[in-house]
Protein backbone atom coordinates (compact mmCIF):
# COMPACT_ATOMS: atom_id res chain seq x y z
CA UNK A 1 0.00 0.00 0.00
CA UNK A 2 1.81 3.49 -0.95
CA UNK A 3 2.46 5.68 1.89
CA UNK A 4 0.60 8.49 2.85
CA UNK A 5 2.09 10.81 0.17
CA UNK A 6 1.22 8.67 -2.55
CA UNK A 7 4.93 6.70 -2.89
CA UNK A 8 4.93 2.93 -3.95
CA UNK A 9 7.00 0.82 -0.95
CA UNK A 10 7.40 -2.19 -3.12
CA UNK A 11 7.45 -3.40 -7.00
CA UNK A 12 4.36 -5.36 -6.46
CA UNK A 13 2.42 -1.96 -6.26
CA UNK A 14 3.57 -0.98 -10.21
CA UNK A 15 0.36 -3.11 -10.72
CA UNK A 16 -1.97 -2.47 -13.96
CA UNK A 17 -3.47 1.07 -14.51
CA UNK A 18 -1.32 2.64 -11.94
CA UNK A 19 -0.07 5.85 -12.98
CA UNK A 20 3.42 7.15 -11.71
CA UNK A 21 6.04 9.79 -11.99
CA UNK A 22 9.28 8.87 -11.07
CA UNK A 23 11.64 11.60 -9.11
CA UNK A 24 15.04 11.61 -9.17
CA UNK A 25 17.21 11.69 -5.06
CA UNK A 26 19.33 14.07 -7.03
CA UNK A 27 15.74 16.51 -5.92
CA UNK A 28 13.27 14.51 -5.15
CA UNK A 29 10.93 17.42 -5.97
CA UNK A 30 11.45 19.14 -9.11
CA UNK A 31 13.09 16.16 -10.77
CA UNK A 32 11.57 13.38 -12.91
CA UNK A 33 12.17 11.16 -15.69
CA UNK A 34 10.45 12.51 -19.02
CA UNK A 35 10.06 10.97 -22.51
CA UNK A 36 11.88 13.61 -24.08
CA UNK A 37 12.26 12.11 -27.28
CA UNK A 38 15.94 12.59 -29.73
CA UNK A 39 14.86 9.93 -32.72
CA UNK A 40 13.48 6.97 -30.64
CA UNK A 41 15.62 7.77 -27.77
CA UNK A 42 14.45 8.14 -24.48
CA UNK A 43 17.09 10.09 -22.03
CA UNK A 44 16.22 12.89 -20.22
CA UNK A 45 14.93 14.58 -16.50
CA UNK A 46 12.55 17.68 -16.49
CA UNK A 47 13.12 19.85 -14.11
CA UNK A 48 9.65 21.69 -13.20
CA UNK A 49 6.34 22.14 -13.81
CA UNK A 50 3.99 19.12 -14.19
CA UNK A 51 4.23 17.84 -18.29
CA UNK A 52 2.53 15.32 -20.28
CA UNK A 53 5.84 12.97 -21.01
CA UNK A 54 6.43 12.86 -17.38
CA UNK A 55 3.55 10.61 -16.37
CA UNK A 56 4.15 6.48 -17.09
CA UNK A 57 1.07 3.76 -16.93
CA UNK A 58 2.47 0.38 -15.25
CA UNK A 59 1.55 -3.06 -16.31
CA UNK A 60 2.00 -6.09 -14.53
CA UNK A 61 4.28 -8.88 -16.16
CA UNK A 62 5.96 -12.23 -15.25
CA UNK A 63 8.96 -10.95 -13.65
CA UNK A 64 8.36 -7.45 -13.24
CA UNK A 65 6.28 -4.68 -14.53
CA UNK A 66 6.37 -2.23 -18.35
CA UNK A 67 6.16 1.40 -17.93
CA UNK A 68 3.89 2.95 -20.90
CA UNK A 69 2.88 6.37 -21.90
CA UNK A 70 0.12 7.58 -19.43
CA UNK A 71 -1.80 8.65 -22.39
CA UNK A 72 -1.29 5.30 -24.16
CA UNK A 73 -3.54 2.13 -23.64
CA UNK A 74 -2.18 -0.48 -22.46
CA UNK A 75 -0.41 -2.59 -24.51
CA UNK A 76 0.67 1.21 -26.49
CA UNK A 77 4.12 2.60 -26.60
CA UNK A 78 6.36 1.29 -23.91
CA UNK A 79 9.76 2.49 -22.42
CA UNK A 80 12.44 -0.19 -22.77
CA UNK A 81 16.10 -1.04 -22.33
CA UNK A 82 18.05 -0.96 -24.91
CA UNK A 83 18.64 -4.14 -25.99
CA UNK A 84 22.49 -4.01 -27.80
CA UNK A 85 24.43 -3.37 -24.55
CA UNK A 86 24.36 0.51 -25.27
CA UNK A 87 23.36 3.06 -22.10
CA UNK A 88 20.08 3.90 -23.69
CA UNK A 89 16.26 3.89 -23.43
CA UNK A 90 14.22 3.20 -26.48
CA UNK A 91 10.00 3.65 -26.59
CA UNK A 92 9.26 0.61 -28.71
CA UNK A 93 5.30 0.95 -30.30
CA UNK A 94 5.20 -2.87 -30.97
CA UNK A 95 4.00 -5.28 -27.96
CA UNK A 96 4.87 -8.22 -30.20
CA UNK A 97 1.35 -9.90 -30.07
CA UNK A 98 1.48 -9.49 -25.93
CA UNK A 99 4.79 -11.29 -25.97
CA UNK A 100 7.06 -9.17 -23.05
CA UNK A 101 10.65 -9.61 -24.09
CA UNK A 102 13.45 -9.57 -21.31
CA UNK A 103 14.03 -6.03 -22.51
CA UNK A 104 11.00 -4.46 -21.84
CA UNK A 105 10.73 -5.49 -18.19
CA UNK A 106 11.64 -3.60 -15.25
CA UNK A 107 12.38 -4.53 -11.47
CA UNK A 108 12.91 -2.49 -8.57
CA UNK A 109 15.37 -2.89 -5.42
CA UNK A 110 14.10 -0.99 -2.46
CA UNK A 111 16.49 1.08 -1.25
CA UNK A 112 15.41 3.13 2.27
CA UNK A 113 11.39 3.97 2.46
CA UNK A 114 10.14 4.91 -0.69
CA UNK A 115 13.49 4.91 -2.34
CA UNK A 116 14.57 2.21 -5.04
CA UNK A 117 16.84 1.09 -8.12
CA UNK A 118 15.60 1.09 -11.28
CA UNK A 119 16.61 -2.26 -12.67
CA UNK A 120 16.56 -4.38 -16.16
CA UNK A 121 15.15 -7.75 -15.89
CA UNK A 122 18.46 -9.66 -14.75
CA UNK A 123 19.52 -6.40 -12.67
CA UNK A 124 22.68 -5.18 -14.71
CA UNK A 125 21.86 -2.22 -15.64
CA UNK A 126 19.63 0.60 -13.19
CA UNK A 127 18.37 3.83 -14.53
CA UNK A 128 20.83 6.44 -13.68
CA UNK A 129 21.25 9.81 -14.16
CA UNK A 130 24.22 10.77 -16.27
CA UNK A 131 27.27 12.36 -13.96
CA UNK A 132 24.72 13.45 -11.24
CA UNK A 133 23.61 16.23 -13.40
CA UNK A 134 20.45 18.16 -12.72
CA UNK A 135 19.43 20.27 -15.21
CA UNK A 136 16.73 20.41 -17.32
CA UNK A 137 17.41 17.80 -19.91
CA UNK A 138 20.11 15.84 -18.12
CA UNK A 139 20.83 12.64 -19.60
CA UNK A 140 19.14 9.48 -18.08
CA UNK A 141 21.34 5.90 -19.17
CA UNK A 142 21.08 2.83 -18.44
CA UNK A 143 24.16 1.74 -16.30
CA UNK A 144 25.60 -0.72 -13.78
CA UNK A 145 24.73 -0.11 -10.13
CA UNK A 146 27.37 1.85 -8.07
CA UNK A 147 24.67 3.02 -5.36
CA UNK A 148 24.65 6.82 -5.49
CA UNK A 149 22.56 9.24 -5.68
CA UNK A 150 21.80 9.36 -9.29
CA UNK A 151 21.15 5.87 -9.79
CA UNK A 152 17.74 6.24 -6.87
CA UNK A 153 14.75 7.00 -7.46
CA UNK A 154 10.50 6.99 -5.85
CA UNK A 155 7.55 6.47 -7.74
CA UNK A 156 4.46 8.72 -6.71
CA UNK A 157 0.84 7.95 -8.04
CA UNK A 158 -0.27 10.59 -10.24
CA UNK A 159 -3.74 10.88 -11.16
Amino acid sequence: MPDAYGNLLSQSEFADDVCVRLHSYLDSENLVLALALDGAFIHNLANGPLIDNTVFTCGQVDGGFVLSLQQAEFGGPRMNWYPWDKPQFLLIENDFGGYYQSQFVFTVDMVQGPWFALNNYDHSRVADVKESATAEGSAVIAWGWNGGANQIWRAQIFS
